[in-house]
């Protein structure tokens, strides 16, 4: 990561731990995560291989998109 581009996101991290509204949907965010979680653990494990290849997918992606 380049100096420019460290600073950059140091400068949007601050901005965000300074505006209230990232908070509530910081919760939400995790709400959601933790609702997910329960869900994935519920359901039968005939459905786990499925839903393995989804979060597989989803993460590449995230990875793409991040760029790491």
């Amino acid at each position: 990561m380049t100096p420019h581009r460290l600073q950059f996101v140091c400068r949007q991290i601050e901005r965000l731990r300074m505006d209230r509204r990232a908070q509530d949907l910081t919760e939400y965010a995790l709400l959601l995560c933790m609702v997910a979680f329960v869900i994935y653990g519920w359901l039968p494990s005939s459905y786990s291989p499925a839903l393995s290849n989804i979060w597989a997918k989803v993460s590449s992606v995230m990875l793409v998109l991040t760029g790491s």
